[in-house]
């Protein structure tokens, strides 16, 4: 097989699906309102793999921090992965999902991954329920990089040097609520939103910090929604609630940018 990735056209998979070394994961993961396991359920390419985010997430602050060697390695074989594997990543929200696997693949030494171009909306083929029983695969991880990516303090060093945000647009504006409002309502945006023992404004700043809101974004949530009192105690904190994360703490560590 000729050079493989970044990008793959349907066409390509369609041609090369039944290749003995070709692996495609379904890595289809939502903010909110639904679940990639339960859409893989519901239709999938043939033959594919799912692969839930949090089982290629490690633990720390920040959201979805690097896993280890090990959790990602484990996570690879079970998925059916070997070192020498065209792996083919899709989701459906234009790609920006399936990069990550892309690149946790990318990072851990894997040599052949490239993500479906136009997702599983350019299948175009029939879909199946069944879940696969995939072999485990032999995929070894090699030991990462570090000089590949930096953290804040770092970056802020970097001046002059072009700095990509590659967050949703409305991320980007810090116009995150009003599009959530308009896409899923008035009540979800609202669930966002529970009780806490943190303290009140300071409280809800950094935890919408934790969860990758937009600067500014926490002082527009204290005031949309003003800490009720109980007591000494009152306060927030943002919890994807549909998600069922784990709540922030108010210590924000330090986050590592992925560049």
């Amino acid at each position: 097989m000729s050079a493989f990735g970044p990008l793959i056209s349907a066409d390509w998979l369609h041609e090369h699906i039944d290749d003995h070394d070709v692996r495609v994961i379904d890595f289809r993961w939502y903010l909110v309102g639904r679940k990639g396991a339960e859409e893989y359920a519901k239709g999938h390419i043939p033959a594919a793999a799912f692969v839930e985010l949090d089982d290629v997430t490690g633990k720390g602050p920040g959201r979805h921090p690097l896993p280890t060697l090990e959790q990602f390695q484990a996570a690879m074989r079970t998925a059916g992965v070997d070192d020498a594997t065209a792996v083919v990543i899709y989701d459906d929200v234009g790609g920006s999902v399936a990069a990550r696997l892309w690149f946790l693949l990318r990072w851990f030494g894997h040599e052949r991954q490239a993500v479906l171009d136009g997702g599983l909306q350019a299948w175009g083929g029939p879909l199946e329920t069944a879940a696969q029983h995939v072999r485990v695969g032999g995929f070894t991880a090699r030991r990462p990089d570090r000089s590949r990516i930096l953290d804040f303090d770092e970056v802020a060093q970097h001046r002059g040097v072009p700095v990509i945000d590659s967050r949703a647009g409305e991320r980007y504006r810090g116009e995150a609520i009003q599009y959530l409002r308009k896409k899923y309502g008035e009540d979800r945006v609202a669930q966002i939103v529970t009780f806490s023992t943190i303290k009140a404004k300071s409280g809800i700043r950094d935890a919408a910090r934790v969860m990758g809101y937009p600067y500014g974004m926490g002082d527009r949530l204290a005031k949309m929604f003003p800490p009720p009192k109980f007591g000494k105690r009152h306060g927030f904190k943002i919890v994807a609630a549909s998600e069922g994360l784990e709540p922030p703490t108010p210590s924000l560590g330090r986050r590592r940018s992925i560049l």
